[in-house]
């Protein structure tokens, strides 16, 4: 197995202190003995950067489409007149509604009105026997009402 080289290790830099700060006299506090700095510049100069590589885009050429071809226009033979049929001029008169209609019953009276329980009953379209008062059935009765 091979062995790695031994690096050589570098001196340590070390770093000297920094100076004090120098303390300024009380004097230059005060605002008559104030001291001005100079101003920096309230506009940084433009980098100036290098000129980009002119990359010409290669131009695609110009397809042209080719010519649409012609469809003859069909031509149709005429139309026989004797053909069409003919539009009546007047409208037939609509037969009149009777203003007063026959009377007719929606529910026939029941065959017999008397029964056990005395509800009222009335026969519904299909001819069976319908209880109007659900209240008064027995539980096999309103099966048979439910049923239809």
């Amino acid at each position: 197995m091979p062995t790695l080289p031994v690096i050589p290790s570098l001196p340590k830099a070390t770093l000297s202190p920094l100076p004090a700060m120098p303390t300024l006299p009380k004097a230059a506090l005060q605002p008559s003995l104030a001291i001005t700095l100079p101003t920096a510049p309230t506009t940084l100069p433009k980098p100036t950067l290098p000129p980009l590589p002119s990359t010409k885009i290669p131009s695609l050429p110009n397809p042209t489409l080719p010519a649409m071809p012609t469809v003859p226009k069909a031509t149709l033979p005429p139309f026989p007149a004797s053909s069409l049929p003919t539009i009546p001029t007047s409208i037939p008169s609509i037969p009149t509604v009777p203003a007063t209609l026959p009377n007719i019953p929606f529910f026939s009276p029941p065959p017999s009105t008397t029964s056990s329980d005395n509800a009222p009953k009335f026969v519904d379209f299909s001819g069976q026997m319908c209880v109007r008062s659900v209240k008064q059935l027995s539980g096999q009765a309103m099966a048979q009402v439910l049923s239809f």
